[in-house]
């Protein structure tokens, strides 16, 4: 019973031509978005390899010294580009990816595309993971909202009730059908996925690059399951298709473009974060207050060391 509701479902999503062209586009742009963000995240790596070998040239040419002093000359490095950089870039942008590095200090992070950027810039960047996350649940709710509101507006969901079906059935009927016709998208993007993650290696991608893919092709399932089955429990619930339509179009749109944001707000003010200045200013102070590692007599040093032979001890 249940293989042949999906079947109906299936069969009727097909015919409708808006669905075929729905789906041939969220295709071309899932394509698009993996191809843009294979040719960013080489082109990512290339430069660092290019900058980190010029600082590798500066640091051994650098003349012999003393050790220490070697240290306090510096160099610049580089956070290594992520394997799946090409579904989502992740927080690189606000994180950045380059610091210089020296003896006796921390700085922070500097570069970061973010800090030229405005706030609404966070929805502008096309990748795959935008696409999953916006344009896939919104098919759903395209494709999930008339399952049950339309049946019963029809009045073929009374007819199904009075010959027997159950609930239960017809529920996992439509899930399965709805579901088939969404791996028309999914599968060949996971197809196209998987042999961008092989060419953006050239070949050589190890298999712990290729498990994490498996498990984020898994959370994405897991995520459109879950949409799909609150779609359909949406659609049964309604009391019409155009109920549904605006119950689910609402909670797509606060699920997708306002909670990111609003969570990321209240995050910020339950747990605050200093700023860059403060947080700078600690670093200096402490820094200031603490061992200076060139004066083998300082005072702190002395009580340090008494403070480690007590603790273990060696007195």
């Amino acid at each position: 019973m249940i293989a042949h509701i999906a079947r109906k479902e299936r069969t009727e999503m097909w015919r409708d031509g808006r669905f075929r062209v729905a789906a041939v586009a969220l295709l071309l742009l899932l394509a698009v978005a993996l191809l843009t963000g294979l040719t960013t995240s080489r082109g990512t790596a290339r430069d660092h390899d290019a900058a980190q070998e010029a600082m590798r040239g500066f640091w051994v040419n650098q003349g012999a010294k003393n050790p220490h002093s070697a240290a306090h000359y510096g160099l610049w490095v580089f956070k290594p580009s992520l394997p799946l950089s090409f579904v989502d870039h992740g927080v690189d942008a606000y994180t950045g990816v380059t610091t210089w590095l020296e003896a006796h200090k921390q700085n922070e992070f500097t570069r970061r595309p973010a800090m030229d950027r405005p706030n609404v810039a966070r929805f502008g960047e096309w990748t795959a993971a935008a696409v999953l996350q916006l344009l896939v649940p919104l098919l759903i709710v395209m494709l999930a909202f008339p399952a049950f509101a339309g049946e019963r507006e029809t009045g073929t969901l009374r007819q199904l009730a009075a010959i027997g079906v159950p609930m239960r059935t017809l529920m996992l009927g439509k899930a399965a059908g709805i579901a088939s016709a969404l791996a028309v998208v999914l599968v060949p993007a996971t197809v196209l996925g998987v042999a961008t993650l092989w060419l953006g290696a050239g070949g050589g991608r190890g298999a712990d690059d290729l498990v994490r893919f498996a498990l984020l092709i898994a959370t994405y399932l897991a995520y459109f399951a879950v949409l799909l089955a609150l779609a359909l429990v949406v659609s049964a619930r309604a009391r019409n298709v155009r109920v549904a339509l605006v119950l689910l179009l609402g909670f797509w749109t606060m699920n997708s473009l306002v909670a990111p944001r609003a969570v990321a707000d209240l995050a910020r003010q339950l747990h605050p974060t200093p700023s860059a200045v403060a947080f700078q200013a600690a670093m200096q102070r402490d820094i200031e207050q603490g061992l200076d590692g060139h004066n083998p007599a300082d005072a702190r040093r002395k009580a340090v060391e008494a403070q480690a032979l007590r603790e273990y001890r060696a007195v």
